[in-house]
């Protein structure tokens, strides 16, 4: 068991590592959750019309026979073990990103990694608009979202994101979205 034990813990050291330089669609997380949402409501649907149909022939039976398909056993409902906490943490390893954007309908193609040139940490959210060819055409300061208002941090995260590009989206120009960076020192 001992032997067990060590990858786990070496498994779960290697994911708590943060994972810098790499860009996320924080859309996704959105997508992820309803698509879960709907397949967790399309099984509690089966499992209902389950457990009816399995009324309906245990009914209907006679003696010790009952009358259905040979070969299928019934299912049962899960009862939420949490059996995919592992993966969940996973996927969300990506939270300690250093960047991550939100732009709706596009995905990123080039989003350059910002150089740590100042000596202090925080959040910085640019405001950008992207053309139908994936360039960023504006970039603004977003103050209200951002942790700190540090101008060494703000002009460099000004500097990458005017550089990002996007994928083409025919009929979108000036399409609004964000782009968080997270200085760490």
């Amino acid at each position: 068991e001992e032997e067990q034990t060590e990858p786990e813990k070496t498994a779960e050291q290697t994911n708590s590592k943060p994972q810098t330089h790499r860009a996320f669609d924080q859309n996704n997380k959105a997508r992820e959750a309803n698509f879960d949402k709907k397949l967790n409501d399309i099984f509690q649907k089966n499992s209902a019309s389950q457990t009816e149909t399995s009324d309906n022939s245990e009914s209907n039976s006679s003696g010790d026979y009952a009358v259905g398909k040979p070969g299928k056993k019934p299912q049962k409902q899960s009862d939420g073990d949490n059996s995919n906490t592992a993966t969940s943490t996973k996927r969300g390893s990506l939270k300690n990103s250093s960047i991550s954007f939100n732009l709706k309908g596009r995905t990123a193609v080039n989003i350059p990694n910002p150089i740590y040139t100042c000596s202090i940490s925080g959040k910085i959210v640019i405001n950008i608009k992207v053309n139908e060819s994936g360039r960023v055409i504006a970039t603004s300061f977003n103050e209200a979202s951002s942790s700190t208002d540090n101008k060494c941090l703000v002009e460099n995260a000004l500097l990458y994101a005017s550089e990002a590009v996007f994928s083409e989206l025919a009929g979108r120009d000036n399409q609004p979205g964000t782009i968080t960076y997270q200085f760490k020192p």
